[in-house]
């Protein structure tokens, strides 16, 4: 290919990429769900000093050690300061630079322009990659599948050149890819599966070349399981070996539905966990599931670029499929890895019907009909993927929709509330918390909320019974705390509303809305013990984490 075509090619790309999302631009960081903990609330990415980036890359921060997209959200924020619009282009920037990798390393394995080129426009639009786009503080999952397709790319020329230089940046592009998210451990594989499909070298060979891919990938789940083992958030999903299964055969049909049929995406999945190899979901799961692997085996044999497919999509599914604890049973962002096998296998199923349309009289009929269904598919995933694009628009419009398609989460009605809250919708946020705590009664954060509103509205009896409650459900729920000091403030005991509000301060506040209430709470309680510094030094800290 020459190079203009290949730059003109780039640049079509990355207009196709911004045209999907463009109403994604205009989104606001997302309350509950991480934005404030990655980026909002986080005072790490709020210097590109040396100091700071020292700190970046010697300290793992919320359990995790993802230096590469710590660092990145320290550049948008020396650009961008809180404007999420500028954390929202980089996000889209990066996914249409993953779908040109997408596109070349098709063209290098199977020299097919039309193949790589419609797997590359069904990667850019397919709805299930919607989360891993637009959600600001899950870059994490582009930029390592950035670095993961850069290595395996670099991988690919090794192979055919033998250039070792290509190896060696292989291999420190696939550490950029780990320091980005773990999810890529499974990236040795991929190289096997890479091999066993579209090279003749040895065993022996085939093994040695991935030594380094495997050491860092086994020291990679071992840091992850050992740092993840005990938190709470992840220790949830663990338990019954058998459940979880059952569970999975049922979630891994259930990813194969929402890729194929994206019709009801959600950002967070309840009730998936089954009791009964006999419940007839498990039973149509496993019968897709052992289809699935009758195809591949036969692929195998027919068709090694499809059998490639099937076994990327399963293969990058592992690291989520909850062998080890994570903090979803399922997500849309598991899927972001395994839809290059997806978008390819698809690409690929269309060219084989073009070639059977030949056999037949009316072929040109046949090929027309084929393309035109084509086009109709691009057509409804690119649809899918703008309306889901502004489901992420606030934080509002995030939970009402996960309520309203999962409306037995105790967490969505509780975040729901806490958006609600936010923006002064009290009469709203009152009807949420009580159906979270129908549906989970020991939920702290909703029992802390209702105290903050009876507070507010001077029923300070009522909220203590409220708070108690919560501290009895969770000691260390940080929402409780501050509640208790708003309530000892009420009581005129400031010192004691001090204790509280440090108390909450020390227990990772999730929302930066309540980290700036906490030290807003804490500056008027030093204000009427008479301790005027301290509380100049809370209220200026409080103002560090307003949003511009």
């Amino acid at each position: 290919m020459r190079k203009r075509t290949h730059i003109a090619i780039c640049f079509i790309i990355i207009f196709i990429t911004f045209c999907t999302y463009f109403n994604s631009l205009q989104n606001e960081f997302i309350d509950y769900w991480d934005d404030n903990t990655y980026i909002t609330g986080n005072e790490l990415i709020k210097s590109l000093s040396f100091s700071s980036l020292k700190l970046i890359y010697s300290s793992f921060f919320f359990t995790e050690y993802y230096p590469v997209n710590l660092l990145s959200y320290a550049i948008d924020y020396h650009f961008w300061g809180l404007n999420p619009l500028g954390y929202h282009i980089t996000n889209v920037f990066l996914h249409s630079l993953n779908a040109i990798l997408i596109f070349k390393i098709i063209t290098t394995i199977l020299n097919r322009f039309p193949v790589a080129s419609i797997a590359t426009i069904i990667f850019i639009m397919l709805p299930v990659n919607v989360e891993t786009v637009v959600w600001a503080s899950e870059r994490k999952n582009i930029l390592s599948f950035l670095f993961f397709l850069v290595s395996f790319y670099l991988y690919i020329k090794y192979q055919k050149d033998e250039n070792r230089h290509h190896y060696l940046v292989s291999i420190i592009t696939y550490i950029f890819a780990i320091l980005s998210k773990s999810s890529a451990v499974m990236f040795p594989f991929i190289l096997f599966l890479y091999d066993f499909c579209f090279t003749k070298k040895k065993l022996q060979e085939k093994i040695f070349y991935k030594i380094p891919f495997l050491f860092i990938s086994c020291m990679t789940s071992i840091i992850t399981v050992t740092t993840f083992k005990g938190i709470p958030a992840f220790e949830i999903y663990s338990g019954n070996h058998y459940l979880k299964m059952l569970s999975m055969f049922r979630i891994f049909s259930t990813y194969i539905e929402k890729i194929f049929i994206p019709v009801h995406l959600n950002n967070f999945y309840v009730n998936y966990l089954s009791s009964s190899f006999f419940d007839y979901e498990i039973i149509i799961s496993i019968l897709v599931l052992s289809l699935i692997t009758f195809f591949a085996y036969k692929s195998c044999k027919k068709e090694i670029a499809i059998f490639f497919c099937i076994m990327w999509f399963f293969i990058n599914l592992i690291p989520v499929s909850n062998i080890f604890p994570t903090c979803q049973w399922m997500a849309d962002r598991y899927l972001y890895f395994p839809s290059f096998g997806f978008s390819l296998f698809i690409a690929i199923l269309f060219e084989k019907i073009l070639q059977y349309c030949k056999a037949f009289k009316n072929s040109g009929k046949l090929k027309i009909v084929t393309v035109a269904f084509l086009i109709m598919l691009m057509a409804f995933y690119s649809t899918l993927t703008v309306l889901r694009n502004r489901t992420w628009k606030d934080s509002i419009a995030l939970w009402e929709d996960c309520v309203k398609k999962d409306s037995d989460g105790a967490l969505a009605h509780t975040y729901l509330a806490g958006s609600y809250m936010k923006r002064g919708f009290k009469d709203k946020a009152v009807v949420e918390l009580k159906m979270a705590l129908q549906i989970n009664p020991k939920r702290a954060g909703a029992w802390a909320n209702l105290a903050y509103i009876d507070i507010n509205n001077g029923q300070l009896e009522d909220a203590f019974k409220k708070i108690r409650l919560a501290l009895y459900f969770e000691a260390n729920n940080y929402e409780a705390h501050n509640a208790l000091g708003m309530y000892y403030m009420n009581k005129a005991k400031y010192s004691r509303a001090v204790i509280e509000f440090q108390r909450a301060l020390e227990l990772m506040p999730e929302s930066t809305i309540d980290f700036q209430l906490i030290y807003n709470n804490l500056g008027l309680a030093y204000q009427k013990e008479g301790l005027t510094q301290d509380a100049a030094l809370a209220f200026n800290k409080a103002q560090t984490f307003q949003k511009m």
